[in-house]
């Protein structure tokens, strides 16, 4: 089964029972009963993955810049500040 406008290199094998997904760019041979998406093709689950990831990076990038700002203050010793989207418990504190 192939989903739309996913496309083939030249000379491509895809074996029985593959499942394509839309949008997909197959640059290797596929084999048999495997389901792959993505640009270049991979395993459906690992692109899957990558894609939240992906989605997550924005929000990362941003918790890094405020912890690094809180080790930078901490080191010219200023007060600590809170994490954004972290939750603080007795167990988390320090002094």
């Amino acid at each position: 089964m192939w989903g739309g406008q996913a496309g083939a290199m030249d000379h491509i094998s895809v074996g029985d029972g593959a499942h394509i997904a839309a949008r997909t760019g197959l640059t290797e041979d596929v084999p048999a009963g495997s389901t792959m998406g993505g640009f270049p093709a991979r395993p459906l689950t690992d692109f899957l993955k990558a894609q939240a990831l992906l989605f997550r990076l924005d929000s990362l990038r941003r918790r890094v810049r405020v912890l690094e700002r809180r080790r930078d203050s901490r080191e010219d010793g200023g007060a600590s500040t809170p994490i954004p989207g972290h939750v603080t418990t007795r167990t988390n504190m320090r002094e």
